[in-house]
């Protein structure tokens, strides 16, 4: 990832926005086929990466989602390592098909929110609203990621969880940043 900050620069790219590359038992898996990390390989990356961006190692903003902190500290502070697009409402995704949904991870599966059809927006009360196994009131590791998935000592964040991200609504908006103890 180091590499290819540094070739985005150099081709003078503004910002360079990562994804996760690990399998966590959702639909989206399929679309990485064999290509994928282990948790430790990514929290390794991760760290690294944060590191030469605290350092000031790069030019231009790097987006990358963390992921994944030890259990120990998200209980130290779950209203910052809780943070979840869903329970915010801070976003939608609208999809060609209709489908509006809020979290990334549902990307492929018939989970949403709402669908737009007809010249309106329907609300999903059926099985496949993404939000029915939300606990919206409580700051949680990420609901979406596959419960029957063991992470060890880790717990699951949501994968638009960015640190330090240079962007108007997680800095300004949001001050995500001021929820850190």
């Amino acid at each position: 990832m180091d590499k290819m900050i540094l070739f985005a620069e150099s081709l003078d790219i503004n910002r360079i926005n990562f994804h996760d590359l690990f399998k966590t038992g959702i639909p989206r898996d399929a679309w990485t086929g064999t290509i994928d990390t282990s948790l430790e390989e990514w929290v390794n990356a991760w760290t690294e990466i944060q590191r030469n961006i605290e350092a000031g190692r790069y030019k231009i903003p790097v987006r990358i989602p963390q992921c994944f902190v030890e259990k120990e500290e998200f209980d130290r502070n779950p209203a910052y390592y809780g943070y979840c697009p869903a329970k915010m409402g801070e976003r939608v995704l609208v999809h060609p098909n209709g489908i509006i949904r809020i979290c990334s991870l549902m990307i492929g599966t018939p989970y949403g929110i709402a669908r737009f059809y007809d010249g309106k927006i329907v609300w999903d009360e059926s099985p496949t609203n993404e939000l029915r196994d939300h606990r919206l009131d409580q700051d949680t590791p990420c609901t979406n990621q596959n419960k029957d998935r063991y992470f060890g000592n880790f717990m699951p964040l949501c994968v638009s969880f960015k640190p330090k991200q240079k962007e108007l609504v997680w800095e300004q908006k949001l001050d995500w940043e001021g929820k850190k103890r």
